[in-house]
This record gives structure tokens, C-alpha cells and sequence, in this order.
């Protein structure tokens, strides 16, 4: 009460001030003294989205007190759930990535997603306790991971999963957290340990090496915002190039030995029906990673 009474008395230029202080004093309060009520004061100040989320953000008291958080959440005017940055920045990489999607500077990006594509298969034969006997690449964007054992009804679909999962962490990453340079020096590992593994062809090497190697040179040596750039970019191209490919598994329908149609010999259903039902399940993973990764932070 005597603080809410001193903001009230404070002049109009002082109140944000003092309504950062009272933040502070909230914090250092138990969680059981922290009113609703300076959430109802903030709102009357000048600056009052800075204040409001400062308020927001020291307070999380358990239980009941949670909910009504959230109801004055709905009532602060509050301006949005997304950051405009992030917005912006998320908009301008999905237009490049559209519109260079068949020049050489998406090339390599593709190819990347192509590979995760891969590794996807990979990873679920491993898990299932399958084999792999090697991935290849071809400069035409196609791949192909050769294994032995494992369950097929897993494997088959585990691509256009594995790529769209990759494509949204990394998108969660750049956006989300500090760990850029960490986790671009970690990609870089990662493609070069696989590539020793797995990776029989020449063209899959030296892909696999020339980006593996770029990875680790720049989450070594380059800064955080460079880093961040190159998952973003990453993040995006790999969803948009999991959605086209399931797009192209629906206008081939059962011409082409797909996925699909190799997952539609084992359960009984056309393989457009399957390719849209991916399609959909990727469309509602990328729609869920984007709203988590836009938000304000």
C-alpha cells in the first residue's frame, strides 16, 4: 500500500522509475506478498509495456495465482505475443529462401536438408535395431540410405521427419537461445562424424567436408549474430524443403518410388493419403515452432 501510494503521489516523469523499483521490491518479496494490485497500478503508467513485462516476468507465483496472471494478461494492453524483430527477421529469410530456391546460393542448403532427410531414415533404423550401410548424395539433390533390418513402418516416414524436426530446433535455436556458435560448431561435428561413418560416395564426402568444415569454422570463429543467421537460414530452408517434398510426393502419387508409396505397401492406404497426412503433421510441428520461437522473449 505505501508504494502504491508513493507512485501515485510521484510526478508523471518519475513513475516508470519508481514502478521498476516496486518490480524490484516484488521480487525480493515472498511469492505470497506480491499483489495483483501492481499489475492494476502498472497499467496507468507512462511506459507501462516495460513495466508490465518486468512485473510479468518477476512474478510467478504457483497454483491459482498463475491463472489470474494470465486473465490480466488477456486485459494489459499489451501490444503483441510476437517480437517484431523476430517477425521481420523470420519474413525476410523466408522470402530469400523462396525466391533463391533454384540459384546456386540455396544449392547447398538443399542438399543439407537432403542429407537430413537421410539421417532421419538413419537414425530410426539404428533405433529399431536396424543397420546402415552407407548414405549417398548426387549433385541432383537426391539421396539414398542403404539399411539392413529395422522397422520398416518406422523407417519409411522418418525423412520428411527428421528434416522438419531438424529445420524447427534449429529455428528454435537461433531464435530462442545463445547457444549459436555452440550448436553451429556441433552441426559441423556432427555432418563430419557422420560422413566417416556412413558416407561412401565421393560427392557425399566432399559435400559432407566442405560444410562440415564450414560449420566448425564458424561457430569457432565467427559471432554469435553471424552464427545465428546461418541456423535461421538453415531452420528455414529445411522446413520449406520438407513441405515441397511432401507436396512432390502427392503429385507423383504412385508413379515414383517414394517414401509414400513404400509406406503404403505396408499399411494399406493410397500414398497421397499418406504424403498429405505428413504434410499436415509437418505444417502443425512448423506452425507450433514458429509460435514459440517469435514470441516476445
Amino acid at each position: 500500500m505505501r508504494l502504491a501510494q508513493h507512485l501515485r503521489q510521484a510526478g508523471p516523469r518519475h513513475r516508470p522509475v519508481q514502478a521498476l523499483r516496486l518490480a524490484q521490491h516484488l521480487r525480493q518479496a515472498g511469492s505470497g506478498h506480491r499483489p495483483v494490485q501492481a499489475l492494476r497500478l502498472a497499467q496507468h503508467l507512462p511506459g507501462r509495456p516495460r513495466i508490465i513485462q518486468a512485473l510479468r516476468s518477476d512474478w510467478k507465483p504457483p497454483g491459482t495465482g498463475a491463472s489470474l496472471l494470465r486473465g490480466y494478461g488477456r486485459i494489459l494492453p499489451v501490444a503483441s505475443r510476437f517480437s517484431t524483430d523476430r517477425l521481420i527477421g523470420f519474413t525476410l529469410l523466408l522470402a530469400a529462401a523462396w525466391f533463391l530456391w533454384d540459384t546456386v546460393f540455396v544449392y547447398p542448403l538443399k542438399l543439407l536438408v537432403t542429407f537430413f532427410h537421410e539421417v532421419g531414415h538413419a537414425l530410426a533404423a539404428i533405433l529399431t535395431g536396424g543397420r546402415v550401410a552407407g548414405i549417398a548424395l548426387d549433385p541432383h539433390g537426391n539421396g539414398v540410405c542403404a539399411i539392413a533390418g529395422g522397422s520398416p513402418l518406422l523407417i519409411a516416414p522418418a525423412g520428411y521427419i527428421g528434416s522438419m524436426a531438424a529445420g524447427c530446433l534449429l529455428l528454435l535455436t537461433a531464435f530462442r537461445t545463445r547457444l549459436d556458435r555452440f550448436v553451429t560448431l556441433a552441426l559441423g561435428l556432427a555432418l563430419l562424424l557422420v560422413a566417416a561413418l556412413y558416407v561412401r560416395t565421393l560427392f557425399a564426402l566432399a559435400f559432407c567436408a566442405l560444410m562440415g568444415g564450414g560449420f566448425v569454422f564458424a561457430g569457432w570463429k565467427l559471432k554469435e549474430g553471424f552464427n545465428e543467421l546461418i541456423l535461421a537460414f538453415i531452420g528455414v530452408t529445411s522446413c520449406l524443403e520438407a513441405l515441397f517434398d511432401i507436396r512432390t510426393l502427392v503429385k507423383l502419387g504412385a508413379s515414383a518410388k517414394t517414401d509414400a508409396v513404400v509406406f503404403s505397401q505396408m499399411v494399406p492406404l493410397p500414398p497421397v493419403v499418406w504424403a498429405g497426412l505428413w504434410g499436415l503433421v509437418s505444417v502443425a510441428v512448423l506452425w507450433s515452432t514458429l509460435k514459440v520461437a517469435l514470441r516476445k522473449a
